[in-house]
């Protein structure tokens, strides 16, 4: 299952468009990492009055995640909105496993995220 984008806010510069949010775990952990999808976040008005509008997929090497369970988080962009990956290793640093979710980790209401993406 696809992990639940929330955005919070946006940054813009010359180049690129900074996406901040949140992400709720759901379900079960696949093999490979869970699928993120930013279609949903597009058109999204930050409190600073910017519009999420990127002009593609997110910048490779571009996203960082950080929770509050222990556990660390690796944000792969894909080649589209809709197919980054949510890669995570437990706080033992091994890889979480296929399978459901940890208690832990569906209890994390502070799983953030932020990653860039090419301005049009």
């Amino acid at each position: 299952m696809a992990v639940k984008v929330t955005p919070t806010f946006v940054i813009e510069d010359l180049d690129a468009i900074e996406l901040y949010g949140n992400l709720t775990l759901t379900g079960n952990y696949p093999a490979g990492g869970d699928t993120v999808d930013f279609t949903g976040s597009v058109g999204y008005q930050s409190p600073n009055g910017r519009i999420f509008a990127p002009a593609g997929p997110p910048i490779a090497g571009s996203g960082s995640v950080v929770g509050s369970c222990g556990d660390s988080f690796a944000l792969v962009a894909g080649n589209a909105l809709n197919n980054s990956k949510l890669i995570i290793n437990t706080a033992s640093n091994t890889p979480e496993g296929t399978g459901a979710y940890g208690a832990e980790l569906l209890a994390d209401a502070n799983i953030n995220f932020s990653i860039i993406f090419p301005k049009g």
